[in-house]
């Protein structure tokens, strides 16, 4: 999400995240969803019925995953003005779950704790969820209709849309492969010939971790770099692989000639060598299994 008046986590909203929106008047956009309500109310006459309600409020939640994610305020009015809801007597998030768990793929959201208004009588609250931009889309609703986020609305996906994201679907399916295959190779090439080093009567099995392929499968699944958290997994990742290319120039530059290198040995060399490139692949396994966990990359031949 862009850089907004407001946190893309709504674990980081609080009671001055409300205020800010009412004091700088902050409109619904492709980001922000206002709705008064979380349960229907049952005084609205006559529309919309309860089941025509619900399904409005199931597109807001699928229009959101289809695009690049976003938060629904419970409690405000399209106005900005604070309409806060009673507070449920068990967790919010069992109030929220009904409006997305027949849609498919279920998408991804986080549920803030209660936002008490200064203004607000006890017992009343605003409940902020996040949306996330879903990794596989479309996402149908119950109905099996699509919908997506544009500016500030939801708008039935047209079947070139539809189409279009099932393609970009296949394509990241492939991308997400041929990363699932570099990182089974890469804790399998560490069992094989890594996990044992240093082994000086051996030189230092540098060729085993394919930098290259690493950094090519990374660049192609490119929803990575979308999101801050995985972004920044990635970027450290990217830092690893230069640093083991750099020891992979440093032990040829030793072998040509040790006078340009800043070891008085060729054995102190090679342990150096070997011994950083143990802790590097190390460090890599323990970032691809943060990015497992954070995505929907599988990961066979984890530890």
């Amino acid at each position: 999400m862009q850089e907004r008046l407001y946190p893309s986590s709504v674990d980081e909203w609080d009671v001055e995240t409300l205020e800010g929106l009412v004091e700088h008047s902050v409109a619904e956009d492709q980001y922000l969803e206002y709705k008064q309500y979380l349960r229907y109310p049952d005084h609205r006459e006559p529309e919309p019925s309860k089941s025509e309600w619900r399904k409005d409020i199931e597109r807001e939640f699928a229009a959101f995953a289809n695009a690049s994610g976003g938060v629904i305020l419970f409690g405000m009015s399209d106005d900005i003005e604070y309409n806060p809801i009673e507070e449920p007597e068990n967790e919010i998030g069992r109030h929220v779950t009904p409006y997305i768990k027949d849609c498919t793929p279920v998408p991804k959201i986080e549920v803030s704790n209660p936002l008490q208004p200064f203004s607000s009588d006890s017992g009343r609250i605003l409940v902020a969820v996040r949306v996330y931009e879903a990794e596989r889309k479309p996402i149908s609703t119950s109905d099996s209709s699509f919908y997506v986020r544009i500016n500030d609305q939801k708008h039935p996906m047209s079947r070139e849309q539809i189409e279009s994201m099932f393609i970009e679907a296949d394509r990241r399916q492939q991308a997400i492969r041929s990363l699932e295959v570099e990182i089974a190779r890469l804790r399998s090439v560490y069992k094989d010939q890594i996990e044992g080093l240093p082994d000086l009567s051996n030189v230092p099995p540098l060729s085993a971790v394919d930098e290259s392929g690493i950094r090519n499968a990374l660049q192609r699944n490119t929803y990575l770099f979308t999101n801050e958290d995985t972004e920044s997994i990635v970027v450290r990742v990217m830092e690893i692989l230069d640093e083991i290319a750099s020891l992979k120039r440093l032990f040829e530059e030793g072998t040509r000639n040790m006078g340009r290198v800043s070891f008085r040995r060729y054995g102190d060399l090679n342990e150096h060598i070997q011994e950083n490139l143990k802790s590097k692949t190390e460090r890599l396994i323990e970032l691809f299994e943060m990015l497992e966990d954070q995505t929907q990359i599988s990961h066979p031949g984890r530890r």
